[in-house]
């Protein structure tokens, strides 16, 4: 049985009309964050969200409900006015015509990569003076256009929510960014082509990046809290219930993964007991049922693309389990550092991640869920071995088959390829390609500073955090389209 079989066998156990269930719950305040976990998703592109996004954006709130929202300074600077800025999802913005509309038929819908390096040369890390907000520049090594998105002062950071979650919302019109450091801690979302900012969410999650875009609603995040699920609405500030679990103390999406199917119809969180327990919770949104798995302390569960299966992370490798947790396929032998799920171009499940064993080393790895393993960028294909701290992000939902990684800057200097560098694998064709993007120039001295990561849904752009050698970390983009 092939992995797109198992895949089809377990969705058919799963076809149920789904729907999400609310209820109202008013959020604490804002937070101190700590830094235990860190989720991942992908979702299927949703309709454009477009009445009700500015009338909402003043009902935002910020620290408070009777404060104006804490913003962050707009960007102060941009290109030409004759020259469009660019967009997050890495399209030209199309033609303009005389009557000052734009031709969608003329923007670029595929990533274009072919105009980035492939080799195997080390590049050397030359000094380049951090861009103004709004403003480009380019990486002489590489010949790549960055673009500083935000505004970031000393002692700050600005970063895309941590992948592979993804900081793209469903239809790729709003990004979602934690801002940190000075008296403000929170998520910010900003505007994903003028990247002006739109709110500051409300919301005290169990840990900062247990925050992530509901698959099926471009207007909504999701975010644990307490032994709940709930939603913030982007335009109105709303918060709502949308599953709560009693016989949990605590719940909370696996690292490396945001927990829910690429349609947002089956959520897979972890749940603490009173007791300390834990169990594995795979939650029906369309019906409420949940289904439940006692797991060891170290284990954790990623819910497929399709939603079909769910793969338990354990101390030794995988175990495939159903949608209902019941037992399904056989264990995958590979200790993944950071893994999450993707689908690969034939629409199979992925779990993708850096692997530091001899049988599996390499920044990326990837296996299907018939234990197949891949090394994709390794020494077997002719890179060095990944650096601890090497992040993968494979969030590109509506381009299944593209990969982006960020390599640590050694504090040595760089010495060989992909060391402080940013990569982008494309195993779309079967036979994969690695395209060297750009140094991310951050130091990694401290979590923050190492590099955050999210590739957009449609494979057309980057994002990547860097404190570029200074005290403020902000959010820089790469154009791919």
């Amino acid at each position: 049985m092939n992995d797109a079989s198992l895949d089809t066998i377990m969705r058919s156990a799963a076809d149920d009309v789904r729907s999400s269930m609310t209820d109202s719950l008013a959020p604490p305040p804002p937070f101190e964050p700590n830094r235990s976990t860190s989720p991942a998703i992908g979702v299927f592109a949703a309709a454009i969200l477009i009445v009700g996004l500015f009338i909402g954006w003043s009902s935002v709130r910020g620290n408070s409900a009777d404060e104006d929202p804490v913003r962050i300074d707009a960007v102060e600077s941009g290109p030409d006015e004759d020259t469009p800025a660019p967009t997050a999802d890495g399209t030209d913005r199309g033609e303009t015509g005389e009557d000052g509309t734009t031709d969608e038929s003329t923007r670029s819908t595929e990533p274009n990569l072919d105009r980035f390096a492939t080799d195997l040369e080390p590049r050397t890390l030359d000094d380049l003076a951090r861009p103004q907000p709004g403003e480009s520049v380019v990486d002489p090594a590489f010949g790549t256009t960055i673009t500083r998105v935000t505004n970031a002062t000393d002692g700050e950071r600005v970063v895309p929510v941590q992948a592979p979650a993804g900081a793209w919302n469903a239809d790729e019109l709003m990004v979602l960014l934690y801002r940190s450091g000075a008296d403000v801690f929170g998520h910010v979302v900003y505007d994903a082509s003028t990247f002006e900012q739109v709110a500051v969410l409300d919301i005290s999650p169990n840990d900062i990046e247990q925050v992530f875009w509901d698959p099926s609603d471009p207007d909504l995040v999701l975010f644990a809290e307490g032994n709940a699920l709930r939603s913030v609405s982007v335009a109105r500030g709303d918060v709502d219930t949308v599953a709560e679990f009693e016989q949990c103390d605590m719940v909370e999406p696996a690292i490396g993964s945001a927990g829910a199917s690429w349609d947002g119809a089956l959520v897979v969180l972890t749940c603490t007991t009173e007791s300390g327990d834990r169990q594995l919770l795979a939650h029906d949104r369309s019906d409420g049922t949940t289904s439940f798995l006692d797991i060891a302390q170290d284990e954790q569960g990623h819910a497929s693309p399709s939603g079909a299966a769910v793969v338990v992370e354990t101390d030794t490798g995988f175990t495939i389990r159903s949608s209902t947790l019941d037992p399904a396929g056989s264990p995958i032998a590979w200790e993944s550092s950071g893994a999450s799920l993707t689908a690969g171009p034939d629409g199979e499940t992925l779990i993708v991640g850096s692997g530091f064993e001899a049988d599996h080393n390499g920044a990326i790895v990837t296996a299907d869920l018939n234990g197949q393993i891949e090394i994709v960028v390794g020494p077997d294909t002719g890179y060095p071995s990944p650096a601890p701290g090497t992040r993968v992000a494979a969030s590109a939902w509506s381009t299944p088959g593209l990969i982006v990684a960020a390599s640590p800057t050694p504090s040595d200097g760089i010495q060989q390829i992909l060391e402080g560098e940013l990569v982008v694998a494309d195993i779309r064709s079967g036979d994969p390609v690695i395209y060297r993007l750009a140094h991310t120039r951050t130091s990694g001295e401290g979590a923050f500073a190492s590099a955050f990561i999210s590739i957009s849904p449609s494979g057309r752009a980057v994002l990547f955090s860097s404190d570029w050698g200074g005290g403020a970390i902000d959010t820089y983009l790469i154009q791919l389209g």
